[in-house]
């Protein structure tokens, strides 16, 4: 899991490292590895702090953006950043934003309630 638990994380035999939500529905496939390798390990994190060299070294970045570091069988490490991007609506004087993976919350914009 994503040090929060929504999403969760799965690879292996497959070849493949899939993003899912908390409760294993695949959402994204992250990467997929060479023929004759699969999935060994898989690091996350999401503090301040760096894996591996980062260019983009910006403290909202590093706190926000999770960083995934996969080994695979033959020997080769990979490293993964994953950039989310908010899910919303706008209509009239009314605002919509996805919370979590399956609520959303309406707000008036003028009055400012939910």
């Amino acid at each position: 899991y994503l040090p929060q638990g929504q999403y969760l994380l799965i690879g292996g035999s497959d070849r493949k490292l899939s993003l899912c939500t908390h409760e294993a529905t695949p959402l994204s496939t992250i990467c997929q590895l060479p023929e004759k390798e699969w999935l060994w390990s898989l690091a996350v994190q999401t503090s301040g702090g760096n894996i591996a060299h980062n260019t983009n070294n910006t403290k909202k970045n590093n706190q926000t953006q999770p960083h995934l570091v996969i080994g695979a069988y033959g020997g080769a490490i990979s490293n993964y950043q994953l950039h989310f991007r908010a899910a919303y609506g706008l209509h009239g004087d009314r605002y919509a934003v996805r919370e979590f993976m399956t609520d959303v919350v309406v707000q008036h914009v003028q009055v400012e309630t939910r």
